[in-house]
């Protein structure tokens, strides 16, 4: 008997156009609490969502996010954010000095925040709901905390554009299990035979999806975005919201 959990782990495909169709108040507020109780480190809880339905709002999102036309036609959008505000104001509350100055802060802020987001993910698929998650929150992350009002030391990580599935594309191909999951150790040997595995994977399925308009593999999709600069902004951004990043 397949177990329904895993199936809907495994059914996974990004979703950017949906039905015009609200999402009902009960589903989001259920998929919200879903993401409060995510693991979390220390019990930190160190995230915030912040729910955007307006759709003037949405479209100034989008623009600041590539164009990205699934958060403007979504119903919902949700934008997670590490954040250490309230961190702050414990802190405050019991005389603490409050100074995020080492890496690990905000790599655990980054863990919390993206394991809220998957159980949000996962629980809105469970409503048969579809969506994308979408990097771009840090293409211009200041001028969309200014947007949004995100105060110090409150950081969009990514965001997630919510609706009932009005397509059914393609499940994009993984690479193969025994170059992901190692036994005991690292096997560079499994590593680098299921990247060559990988790379006839995908040159079939590019090849099938744009009708042979291209033939190239993963490697050379991948490697063709690490060859240029991206998001150079982050960095000071994150430091004028407080994160002294040692």
């Amino acid at each position: 008997m397949p177990n329904e959990v895993a199936q809907l782990v495994k059914n996974h495909r990004s979703i950017r156009k949906y039905k015009d169709k609200l999402i009902p108040d009960e589903v989001l507020n259920d998929i919200l609490t879903a993401a409060q109780w995510a693991p979390t480190s220390n019990n930190f809880q160190c995230y915030s969502i912040i729910t955007i339905k307006d759709a003037e709002t949405k479209k100034k999102v989008s623009e600041l996010c590539e164009g990205q036309s699934a958060i403007e036609t979504c119903p919902v959008f949700l934008v997670f954010c590490i954040d250490y505000f309230r961190i702050n104001m414990a802190c405050q509350k019991n005389d603490i000095r409050f100074d995020i100055d080492q890496l690990d802060y905000l790599v655990v802020g980054a863990v919390d925040t993206t394991l809220a987001a998957e159980n949000a993910f996962l629980t809105a698929k469970s409503y048969d709901l579809g969506g994308v998650m979408v990097g771009a929150v840090r293409k211009k992350a200041e001028q969309l905390s200014e947007l949004l009002k995100l105060p110090r030391y409150v950081i969009p990580l990514v965001g997630m554009a919510l609706g009932y599935p009005d397509e059914d594309p393609q499940q994009k191909p993984r690479f193969p299990l025994s170059g992901v999951a190692h036994n005991e150790f690292y096997s560079i040997d499994n590593a680098v035979s299921a990247l060559e595995e990988y790379e006839d994977i995908t040159e079939v399925y590019y090849a099938e999806r744009t009708n042979g308009e291209r033939s190239e593999g993963w490697s050379k999709t991948i490697s063709n975005y690490f060859d240029k600069k991206r998001r150079p902004d982050i960095k000071d951004f994150i430091i004028r919201q407080g994160y002294s990043v040692k």
